[in-house]
């Protein structure tokens, strides 16, 4: 199996950060734009955020890990201005005779992890993750999100490599 990326660990140090602090106040975010997303992304402390297009980012950690951030349901007409979701997603490149060995791996990564969800298709293995402003959320919430799906990918990427031993 050949794993793009297969030296870089996706979960930089997030878990290492301090929380915030939970008694701050905070803007409510019902949609999302370009400029707030970078914002997040740059907070993150990142190796690279490069936006692809208008409303997509592609993000490598500090570690080399790279994903792809991408805001979607841009723009609708009786909706706030702006995207009102966040799709988060990586790929790793597997070679076809490993399939049969990744494919137990991917089913149970999603039995346990519902909030997201792997797929193999062709030859890659994908993980996604979307997120959502409806009801509001802070900019704090979209990097926990973000930070949340780099965990998701530690634990697939690993249980991948496990798998091909």
């Amino acid at each position: 199996m050949v794993l793009v990326l297969a030296a870089n660990s996706p979960a930089m140090s997030a878990q290492d950060k301090a929380p915030p602090a939970r008694t701050e106040t905070a803007t409510i975010y019902r949609s999302l734009t370009a400029v707030e997303l970078r914002g997040v992304l740059d907070r993150q402390g990142y190796k690279s955020v490069a936006k692809q297009n208008e409303t997509d980012f592609a993000v490598t950690t500090t570690s080399g890990f790279q994903f792809s951030a991408l805001l979607m349901t841009c723009n609708i007409e009786g909706e706030p201005s702006g995207c009102l979701g966040l799709m988060l997603r990586a790929r790793w490149t597997i070679e076809p005779g490993d399939e049969v060995k990744i494919i137990p791996v991917v089913q149970d990564f999603n039995n346990r992890f519902r909030i997201g969800k792997a797929l193999i298709e062709e030859d890659s293995v994908y993980l996604e993750r979307y997120a959502i402003t409806d009801g509001g959320v802070t900019l704090d919430h979209i990097g926990e999100e973000v930070d949340e799906f780099l965990g998701s990918a530690d634990a697939l990427q690993s249980n991948m490599f496990d798998a091909l031993k």
